[in-house]
């Protein structure tokens, strides 16, 4: 009862949310923020580009991989060597303060026990914000996108244990993302490069891969046509990025079954979920799910990837051609399907 309190009281600063988010221009560039041992703090960064992208890839303005590698400082991790998969975490983290630090607690030991490259959380608060930029782990870690832009209601927000390269935040039909660009070098088998290898040979490159990651939560409740105008949209700025791969992953609060939920894997984009033989909600554990009504079961938090190699902003224009959908089978063959694995954890709310 006082959940749901709370959750009334919270409606009219979700509505002004939305309100906020539909005056501002979108996408704007925001910064990131890392901890300073030196001067005990968090500092926030401003990041070179735009979220339009001045740049395409191998021009002078874009770290080559050595760069890539040595920037992040000694708390990068990932980049000391080339990766042979990137694990994701996506989780909402619930905006109630209703036990919050003993969540917060658990969450906390979560990230030092999975080690995720990249973590998105939903329905982040200022209070849950302090508690999570205090812990030790994610001080020596990871760079974390600040709330510019999100000052209203509750946020979006990345964490990456690679310096990203861009981040921004965008507006869909209302409803705030975030998105992080980032430079990883990753191993892959030589087969899934376009050098390939002699026949008999098992030999591996390491190629440094530009991933875009856009943390989203979706309307919730009896909204599913304008859940999957905020899928389309999104999936529509992460084809034309810059990047080689994107990842998009929160919480989408859709019904597994449905049309929205078919919308999830639209535009070239796989749901990770559904590989490695899981076939859908009836796989899934009462954990991963939030269950209402009898047997339904609602996938909410979900991981969608996909690989491509669009062309940026002044490619397009140079060509004379309007924005086009690259598949997945097309560009860089980088993504789930490739040497690199994907590891996808969802947290239930």
């Amino acid at each position: 009862l006082g959940l749901l309190g709370e959750e009334r009281e919270q409606k009219g600063r979700i509505v002004e949310q939305e309100s906020f988010m539909e005056q501002e221009s979108f996408p704007r560039a925001i910064r990131v923020q890392r901890f300073d041992r030196g001067a005990g703090e968090w500092v926030k960064t401003e990041l070179a580009g735009s979220a339009e992208g001045d740049a395409c890839n191998g021009s002078a303005q874009e770290p080559e991989l050595e760069q890539a590698m040595t920037q992040g400082g000694a708390g990068d991790e990932a980049t000391a060597g080339a990766l042979r998969e990137v694990r994701v975490l996506t989780f909402n983290i619930m905006k109630e303060r209703v036990d919050l630090e003993a969540r917060m607690r658990a969450l906390l030991q979560l990230l030092r026990d999975r080690a995720p490259h990249v973590v998105a959380f939903q329905e982040m608060q200022t209070a849950h914000a302090r508690l999570i930029l205090g812990d030790e782990n994610v001080r020596d870690r990871f760079w974390v996108s600040t709330f510019d832009g999100q000052e209203r209601g509750f946020k979006t927000m990345l964490l990456s244990a690679v310096r990203p390269v861009r981040c921004w935040l965008d507006s869909a039909v209302r409803r705030p993302f975030v998105t992080m660009e980032m430079d990883l070098p990753l191993t892959l088998a030589a087969a899934e490069t376009s050098s390939g290898a002699a026949a008999g040979e098992e030999e591996e490159e390491v190629r440094r891969v530009r991933l875009s990651v856009s943390c989203v939560h979706l309307t919730s409740g009896n909204n599913a046509g304008v859940r999957v105008q905020q899928l389309h949209y999104v999936h529509n700025t992460a084809v034309h990025s810059q990047s080689h791969w994107q990842l998009v992953c929160g919480d989408y609060n859709v019904h597994h079954g449905s049309s929205e939920g078919a919308a999830c894997e639209g535009d070239g984009f796989t749901d990770l979920w559904l590989l490695g033989g899981r076939t859908g909600a009836h796989s899934l554990k009462r954990a991963e799910a939030w269950t209402r009504f009898g047997p339904d079961r609602y996938r909410l938090d979900r991981v969608c990837s996909r690989a491509a190699s669009a062309p940026c902003a002044n490619e397009r224009e140079r060509s004379g051609g309007g924005k086009k959908k690259v598949g997945a089978e097309s560009g860089a063959e980088v993504g789930a399907e490739s040497g690199a694995e994907v590891g996808a954890e969802s947290g239930a709310e």
